[in-house]
């Protein structure tokens, strides 16, 4: 069997150093919601994934012809990662053309559309309680290049506990400079995040088997027994 040098590849890509400490004074009250703009962290709340899931439930509900796979994705899948108090969720489409049958049922869960993003294939809705943020979906097509990079981030997170924290800690120092610019917020992750993806993709190209969803649930059958 064929081992790797994940040590190497770290080293090689450079990653970019965190702060060491940790701020407890980011750490917030256990609700989903963040005001638009503003860039609020809060430590790992488990009940997230229970949100998920009920989430995840009335999304296949609603969606059911057209969804391959819903994923947990972002930092409110990861324990122990500080978090943004807004759950990502990734829906796979069997055939991305369908998105436009899902703009009304999804608009009856109270998700807002906001069009095609910067990569093409990528449809954004949001979640609104009041001025508050709740949740962010994400729709493309299953098993595209964007559900793979995101499928392979969240893999080597879970599988390299250093890596994770390391991107705790960037967050956290990122938090702190541009708590009222959500959008530098999110551009200061895009290196740590690139580089980390690079390093997954060599990995996997190793590997007998594609990513699949550890996170996810596949087909609306799936919706009947929990995830573990």
């Amino acid at each position: 069997m064929t081992k790797y040098a994940i040590r190497s590849i770290d080293e090689d890509l450079s990653l970019p150093a965190a702060e060491i400490d940790v701020s407890q004074g980011l750490a917030g009250v256990f609700v989903l919601g963040v005001v638009e703009g503003k860039v609020r962290l809060v430590p790992h709340n488990p009940l997230w994934q229970a949100y998920f899931d009920l989430e995840s439930h009335h999304l296949y509900t609603v969606l059911e012809p057209y969804v391959k796979e819903i994923r947990h994705i972002g930092s409110t899948a990861i324990p122990g990662i500080y978090a943004k108090p807004i759950l990502d969720i990734m829906v796979g489409l069997v055939d991305i053309a369908d998105v436009r049958h899902c703009k009304a049922p999804l608009a009856a869960l109270d998700y807002t559309y906001e069009g095609e993003q910067d990569i093409s294939g990528w449809h954004f809705f949001r979640k609104k309680t009041g001025d508050m943020t709740t949740h962010h979906l994400h729709v493309v097509q299953w098993n595209g290049t964007y559900w793979l990079d995101h499928v392979l981030f969240q893999e080597y997170l879970f599988r390299h506990p250093e890596i994770a924290e390391a991107y705790k800690r960037l967050k956290i120092t990122l938090a702190r400079k541009h708590a009222n610019d959500r959008e530098a917020y999110t551009q200061d992750k895009t290196d740590f995040i690139n580089k980390v993806t690079e390093m997954a993709r060599r990995v996997q190209q190793h590997r007998p088997s594609s990513p699949n969803g550890r996170k996810g649930k596949t087909e609306p059958q799936s919706t009947k027994n929990p995830q573990p």
